[in-house]
């Protein structure tokens, strides 16, 4: 019997996931499926129950939180319940990109100048 409450949707692609940690840690991985409320995506390494994630889409960031992480194959098949979507336009997407680099190479510069010293 059913119990969903919304229609899941077969899907196939890939999948930035970002284990949402003091330590954050990013895996490529494969969407499965996706409703209104969840997602299932398929990883390389098992993920924790109950840890905040974000998902990495075409386009669109999904944000929330491990359900369950069974075996499957040669990796893992991990359910997230969703809480926020966000849908960002190609531009939104380079300029945060664009920000990313800019910190990195900040926090790269920093270090090198502390060496010198």
């Amino acid at each position: 019997m059913e119990r969903r409450s919304e229609p899941r949707y077969d899907l196939s692609g890939p999948a930035d996931v970002t284990l949402l940690t003091d330590n954050p840690v990013s895996l490529q991985g494969r969407i499965i499926n996706l409703s209104g409320r969840g997602m299932r995506v398929w990883l390389p390494q098992a993920v924790p129950a109950g840890a905040a994630v974000r998902v990495d889409v075409a386009g669109a960031m999904f944000l929330g939180e491990v359900c369950y992480c069974n075996p499957d194959g040669n990796g893992y098949a991990a359910g997230f319940q969703l809480e926020h979507v966000l849908s960002m336009s190609e531009e939104l997407a380079a300029l945060m990109r664009a920000l990313e680099q800019s910190v990195r190479s900040s926090a790269t510069k920093s270090l090198e100048d502390g060496r010198e010293r």
